[in-house]
């Protein structure tokens, strides 16, 4: 193969400076919102192990000897709705993932607010451990600044920027270092030439070790933030409600849940949705959890009075369009796989933020080198 022309090579190089620029401005634009945001996504992977440690008094009981029969679901809500604040009505039940955890049930206020109240309950025995403002703990906290810097609108709009920020650093990363991954993989930590030159290296080989987690988490993040960007730019009336549905005439919810795992046997019950909104019944949630991503949740929706079955979605046989949205959240957050697949999300939730942070310390020495005498 011929050798290319000075033409050519000088073509090239101009393009390898212009995307090195561009590479520099994204990381120092965005570098200190993309910390946050990788450090809280990896942190939301792992929220169960972190929600046991720091909320044990709520999270964690002592379960009864096997086998133990559950308290009824119904009454649980009709007691925890005497407790919420007035305005507010019964959302969905998070059920706990052990036979020590609570079950969290979760309320929303009427106004159309997204205000939320919750309540763990021990499943057991039905008495409430815990209740109040759902904001107030750990993991709502942890979303809120993931999603939007906990600074309202604006900050749904900065997180997008940052995860289009992501997606272009990738990209010219793979362009920058595409001559020298060979000698990259050869001497991967070349400590011997200097701090400059160990962090940048570190940096390179972190950047190419997460590729897939910086296109995957960097393009499912722009279309989360998307999706927003019309409700913060226009004025739009708060949504409705559906008219109040009143938790004494709920139907029983074991008959319900017995229809479900006849019907899903391999699957994990996830969530029992309540009618909250326009045209949601009583809806009982599973995931597949060994399933492919746009396989992970079926559901079974429910007369919220009556109990008949309305309508079974199979995720194996659901639409295109809707297997192609239902991929989204499980290649997001990655804590609906197998225990592999989460503590891999974990560790590449983190990258962006050692990304940043290597990346800023390389242009640190190298401006502190043009600085420093010859």
């Amino acid at each position: 193969m011929s050798a290319p022309s000075a033409e050519k090579r000088v073509r090239r190089w101009n393009i390898h400076l212009r995307l090195w620029k561009l590479h520099r401005w994204l990381a120092l634009g965005f570098g200190a919102v993309l910390v946050v945001v990788s450090v809280s996504g990896g942190l939301l992977v792992m929220h169960p192990e972190i929600e046991r440690v720091l909320e044990r008094d709520r999270q964690v009981i002592i379960p009864p000897p096997e086998p133990a029969a559950r308290a009824p679901i119904g009454n649980i809500v009709r007691h925890a709705a005497t407790l919420a604040p007035a305005g507010f009505r019964p959302l969905r039940v998070e059920p706990g993932k052990a036979v020590d955890r609570t079950d969290k049930y979760v309320f929303i206020s009427d106004d159309g607010a997204n205000r939320r109240w919750s309540a763990y309950a021990n499943p057991y025995t039905g008495n409430l451990v815990w209740h109040g403002p759902d904001q107030s703990l750990f993991r709502p906290w942890l979303l809120h600044l993931h999603e939007y810097l906990h600074i309202g609108k604006v900050g749904n709009v900065i997180v997008g920027l940052a995860s289009v920020a992501l997606t272009l650093l990738g990209i010219t990363g793979i362009w920058i270092t595409r001559d020298r991954v060979r000698a990259l993989l050869r001497h991967p930590f070349r400590l011997h030439l200097g701090r400059r030159v160990a962090f940048a290296d570190i940096h390179k080989s972190i950047g190419l070790c997460s590729l897939y987690f910086t296109f995957v988490l960097g393009a499912t993040g722009i279309w989360f933030s998307w999706h927003t960007v019309p409700n913060v730019f226009t004025a739009k009336p708060l949504k409705p409600l559906a008219p109040a549905f009143d938790p004494a005439t709920l139907t029983p919810i074991e008959p319900a849940l017995a229809i479900v795992r006849s019907t899903f046997p391999d699957a994990e019950l996830a969530r029992i949705i309540f009618p909250w909104d326009t045209g949601i019944g009583l809806q009982i949630r599973v995931l597949h959890r060994s399933a492919p991503p746009w396989r992970k949740m079926s559901r079974i929706d429910f007369d919220p009075v009556s109990g008949d079955v309305r309508r079974i979605r199979d995720a194996a046989q659901a639409p295109a369009a809707a297997q192609f949205e239902s991929i989204l959240s499980p290649l997001h957050f990655g804590y609906q796989g197998s225990p592999i697949v989460k503590w891999l999300y974990v560790a590449g939730g983190f990258s962006p933020a050692l990304l940043a942070i290597t990346g800023t310390a390389v242009w640190l020495f190298r401006r502190r080198s043009r600085k420093s005498p010859a």
